[in-house]
């Protein structure tokens, strides 16, 4: 259910003109709820799907394999970009589709590879939240391992697919028009590009805090959560992140709407 109502105006009053597309790229783990919202709220006559300018399944991990290495947490760090991923000839058919007349919605991870938009959304994700998601089983970007280890799914973002979608989103993040905060099931908030990077800006002048979290270990004990305030239905606490970019996240407060965004960003 999309509780903030009033943000709804800001896909509602996208593409008035008879011909316009609307991008809307994702960050790897995105819900397929923001698909349906969008889609129910843009009416699109023509929808492309970016994951399928990717290569298949297979083929991505024979790419991937050598940078996952065989064990179970560490790999090596893919330095490139996320285009290499990218099976051109099918890029270039999609590239054509996405000028298709009417009312077009290009959707996913690295869909502005695609087609920039008339307006272009990107659909943000902090990594704690992805990594609570893969506990639940979802899986990897075009794989099917729902049940595979959850520190070798942390292990392929890590290395690979979060550090491509970091680049891709630095590469494009100046254009963007609004940004859709997605951490929150069924509460999804959405902010102007302007709004965002002026805040961003003004946190770099000033003191600030991150969001820290906290998650529990084989090695954990009960120091935590006395002395922090937590659940205490945990059986212990072992870790504690507060300051690292790579795993927390940021607040900012737009009246009152609260954005959560990376602290990457």
């Amino acid at each position: 259910m999309y509780r903030q109502n009033r943000n709804k105006k800001y896909l509602e009053n996208l593409g008035q003109e008879e011909n316009y597309c609307l991008t809307v790229d994702c960050y790897p783990g995105v819900d397929d709820e923001i698909f349906d919202l969008i889609k129910e709220i843009y009416k699109p006559d023509f929808v492309i799907k970016s994951e399928d300018v990717f290569y298949e399944k297979d083929e991505l991990n024979k790419m991937m394999n050598p940078f996952l290495t065989e064990n179970r947490v560490r790999g090596v760090v893919y330095y490139r970009k996320m285009d290499d991923f990218i099976d051109d000839i099918k890029l270039a058919q999609y590239q054509s589709l996405a000028s298709h007349k009417g009312r077009v919605l290009v959707y996913g991870v690295g869909a502005s590879y695609i087609h920039k938009g008339d307006t272009l959304i990107y659909c943000d994700l902090a990594r704690w939240e992805i990594q609570l998601r893969y506990r639940k089983g979802m899986p990897n970007f075009k794989q099917d391992n729902d049940d595979e280890d959850v520190l070798k799914k942390i292990k392929r973002s890590f290395f690979i697919e979060w550090r491509i979608a970091d680049k891709h989103k630095m590469d494009i993040f100046e254009n963007i028009d609004y940004f859709l905060d997605s951490n929150q099931e069924g509460n999804p908030k959405i902010v102007t590009g302007n709004a965002l990077r002026s805040a961003l800006k003004k946190t770099t002048q000033r003191p600030f805090r991150l969001v820290p979290y906290f998650d529990p270990g084989v090695w954990g004990g009960q120091w935590m959560k006395k002395n922090c305030d937590l659940d205490e239905k945990q059986n212990n606490y072992a870790w504690s992140f507060d300051g690292v970019p790579e795993e927390n996240s940021l607040y900012f407060r737009f009246g009152d709407t609260r954005i959560e965004i990376p602290a990457m960003d």
